[in-house]
């Protein structure tokens, strides 16, 4: 009899130490499997975020006279749009080796005259656009002169990524990209001051 009881026991255990197992080996699968989508869903996040994009269109290249004749100078004058499906904050227009940091102006009208855009910018939507007028320091340095845009993606109340480093974003557009020197326009008169 107590050997039998034994025996009973025993099978009892087995089953026991059976059922512990797939017990253990379910909730492993469960915790991996929702590891793989957690992690699936921060990435689709990361990729689906909306972003800003620029585009630069060539409007004028070289300089003025006080005359308005088009005279041979180190000078660029650009439209850049944001054309991404994301909102820009806080819009800076900077550059590389430019005589002076680059004059903005509001894009949307069509005459000479525009009004200054002081920068930072605050917002710049999807659409939106700003004048810039860049002077390079001369001729010889065309090549590597550039405009930056710098901004800040939303939300703007995070201006830390990962506690790391700043979130804020800069595209560079060298002028040798957006057109050729305009060195082949006439030189301006003799003591004529070029704008």
């Amino acid at each position: 009899m107590v050997l039998i009881a034994a025996a009973g026991q025993a099978a009892e255990l087995s089953n026991a130490g059976f059922w512990g197992a797939v017990g253990l080996a379910a909730a492993i699968a469960t915790a991996l499997a929702t590891a793989a989508s957690t992690a699936t869903a921060i990435w689709w996040r990361y990729q689906d975020r909306t972003e800003a994009e620029w585009s630069v269109r060539l409007v004028t290249r070289g300089g003025t006279t006080g005359m308005g004749a088009r005279v041979a100078a180190p000078n660029v004058a650009v439209v850049i749009q944001n054309i991404g499906d994301g909102v820009a904050h806080q819009v800076c227009v900077g550059g590389q080796l430019l005589a002076e940091v680059p004059w903005t102006g509001e894009a949307e009208r069509t005459s000479d005259f525009r009004r200054e855009a002081h920068q930072p910018i605050p917002v710049l939507r999807t659409g939106d656009s700003v004048y810039v007028i860049a002077k390079a320091e001369s001729f010889e340095v065309w090549d590597r002169a550039a405009i930056e845009v710098s901004w800040w993606p939303p939300p703007t109340r995070k201006k830390k990524e990962w506690l790391v480093r700043s979130r804020q974003r800069r595209q560079w557009f060298p002028l040798r990209d957006v057109t050729s020197a305009p060195t082949d326009l006439p030189a301006a008169p003799e003591g004529e001051k070029v704008y």
